[in-house]
């Protein structure tokens, strides 16, 4: 079921969820093609990086050839329609004349035809979702917007057979009346609320194995759990995971992490930016001394702060979930974030002769990031090197941009603790 708003914690039937919709910059379409197929791909790994525009025309998707060559051209094994495929007799469709049918993609098959298609007033929307859920095993709607499509949800979890999974995703409308018309997507739409009831009792917090993270799953998640439910066997072709409960749901929290996620991708080079900065005017404040007699304490001076600049950016990982825990404004989050990089630096150097010096963040990094994945914090989650779901980036709590500086990091602690370093000179 697709509605707008994002009160679904108040209706305690439900588990929720943050959803990731998609990787790469939003797209209603890209999302519905990446639930349809269970797996997905930086949208600038297609060939085409733009998403073909997609429209119920009688019980066929227009659009979908040019979905399934570009999805062809893609550096993965991709295939549209694979959920409704995999079922039974196909999807239904169930829909509000003069409202659009924007989410139809999703109850195509391989070929973009849906089985049954089911338009009329939004009065008569009830009567045909239970026509067709009735006769199929799987039924895609457009609720209404507003209040009328909450009465229509809380009607249709009170009407649930108890065996039945029922799957409600935010729905966001960014375009006009016209399908064709590709507006701006609103601040936030690739985060957006999802919640089921059926193989998770109501009240929890939802989370899968592709994310291994509490309160956030991922578009490409909802084929796996309802074919699963189902039970009906899941394509190899299938990357999501099994959608799964963790733990009581505390909708102030929630709302709260969502929040933190989509500040996060904004934040990240300016913080790179501000540290340099703070390192440069560290050098500059170096070279103030004057040449003669002070020239060799003008060196020592820049050496100490070219060590403090260095093992600041290796105490970054471990900076960042401070940062996390904090939560400030983002003025307060870059200055701080570089205030105590420099300073962690600056003590480092000054008790741990080098190169020993770069040991000690390689340490406390990975002891604090061990710490905070076996305390289920999701501290490195919320931080500026987290994993950026807002974007589609990996998970597992350890984001692209965060491997290689664990790599680097390690490499350079490795390098530290080796006996061979120990002669070297102090640069």
């Amino acid at each position: 079921m697709f509605l707008e708003g994002t009160r679904f914690t108040s209706l305690p039937q439900l588990s929720s969820a943050i959803l990731s919709a998609t990787q790469g910059g939003y797209s209603a379409a890209q999302m519905l093609l990446d639930m349809s197929q269970g797996a997905r791909v930086s949208q600038s790994a297609y060939g085409h990086s733009s998403t073909p525009w997609l429209a119920l025309v009688d019980d066929r998707i227009a659009g979908w050839r040019a979905a399934v060559r570009r999805a062809d051209d893609a550096p993965q094994l991709l295939q549209p329609g694979l959920l409704a495929g995999a079922v039974p007799g196909g999807a239904a469709y169930v829909g509000i004349d003069g409202e659009g049918t924007s989410d139809a993609p999703l109850a195509a098959d391989e070929n973009g035809r849906v089985a049954t298609v089911s338009l009329g007033p939004a009065a008569t929307l009830l009567s045909r979702v239970g026509r067709a859920r009735s006769s199929h095993l799987l039924t895609v709607a457009d609720l209404p917007g507003g209040p009328a499509g909450y009465r229509d949800l809380r009607s249709l979890l009170a009407t649930r057979p108890p065996a039945e999974l029922l799957i409600a995703v935010q729905q966001l409308r960014t375009s006009a009346a016209d399908p064709r018309i590709v507006a701006p997507a609103p601040k936030g739409s690739e985060l957006l609320w999802l919640a089921l009831a059926g193989p998770v009792r109501g009240g929890q917090t939802l989370t899968s194995q592709t994310t291994n993270e509490r309160g956030l799953i991922a578009a490409i998640d909802l084929a796996p759990t309802i074919l699963g439910h189902l039970r009906l066997k899941v394509p190899v072709d299938v990357r999501g995971k099994p959608i799964a409960g963790d733990g009581p749901l505390h909708a102030s929290q929630l709302r709260a992490l969502r929040a933190r996620l989509l500040v996060v991708s904004g934040r990240r080079l300016p913080a790179v930016g501000w540290l340099l900065l703070a390192w440069a005017l560290l050098l500059g404040l170096a070279r103030l001394s004057a040449s003669g007699r002070q020239a060799a304490r003008r060196r020592a001076r820049e050496a100490r702060a070219m060590r403090v600049g260095a093992l600041a950016l290796l105490w970054t990982p471990a900076a960042v979930l401070v940062t996390a825990a904090l939560e400030p404004s983002r003025t307060v989050e870059l200055g701080l974030l570089a205030v105590l990089c420099l300073s962690l630096a600056a003590l480092t150097d000054k008790l741990v002769a080098w190169p020993r010096a770069p040991l000690v963040p390689a340490l406390v990094a990975t002891v604090a990031i061990v710490a905070d994945a076996l305390a289920k914090t999701q501290l490195l989650m919320r931080s500026l090197l987290g994993p950026n779901p807002a974007f589609g980036a990996r998970f597992y709590g350890i984001g692209n941009e965060l491997k290689p500086g664990l790599a680097a990091l390690a490499l350079c602690g490795v390098a530290a603790a080796s006996p061979g370093l120990s002669s070297l000179p102090m640069p």
